[in-house]
């Protein structure tokens, strides 16, 4: 359940889905990050779980999350070229 903005650096706490912007992720059984996306027709898709994080308004206009391999959903500014590509895919 989401209860605070997913920038560790704020203390914003979520109230209703009308503020901020809300992010989808999807982790398989080992708790490995997945992406988001069409699956081939035919495949049988693993075991997973769907986890919610929230950016805060205060937070959504400068920020995005990305999925770090080693850390788990990560913020980052949205300048940055890590998160054009994630915006792109």
């Amino acid at each position: 359940m989401v209860t605070k903005c997913a920038n560790h650096e704020c203390a914003n706490e979520f109230h209703n889905l009308r503020n901020g912007r809300l992010f989808i992720v999807e982790v398989d059984d080992r708790s490995h990050w997945l992406a988001l996306g069409a699956q081939p027709a035919g495949e049988r898709k693993k075991p997973h779980r769907i986890e919610h994080y929230w950016l805060c308004d205060e937070c959504a206009p400068r920020l995005t999350l990305v999925i770090d391999r080693e850390r788990g959903v990560v913020a980052i500014p949205t300048g940055t070229a890590v998160a054009r590509r994630a915006a792109a895919s």
